[in-house]
């Protein structure tokens, strides 16, 4: 279940450590790797994944991609353009 929009608990969560998968606890994110966020974009924003535990596959015809865990196809959340960080996405 996704959380609505600026409502999750991780959106301010600054603690060290590393987010893992819901479903199946697959390691995924170091915090150290967690973007500066706000409730204007609405969920956490991540940078580099750890390993190749998330994978990101292009949904219907246009240019919105899904990221997923890669052991479970949980939903992670979608890949934005931003010029807001060094990488070009969010």
């Amino acid at each position: 279940r996704t959380e609505p929009m600026g409502e999750g608990e991780l959106l301010a969560h600054a603690q060290p450590g590393v987010y893992t998968c819901a479903g199946c606890a697959l390691p995924l994110y170091a915090s150290e790797h967690k973007l500066e966020s706000s409730v204007q974009h609405g969920w956490p924003a991540f940078g580099t994944a750890l390993g190749a535990g998330v994978s990101r596959r292009r949904q219907g015809k246009g240019a919105k991609v899904e990221v997923i865990c890669a052991r479970c196809s949980g939903h992670l959340g979608h890949v934005f353009s931003s010029k807001r960080y060094a990488s070009g996405e969010r």
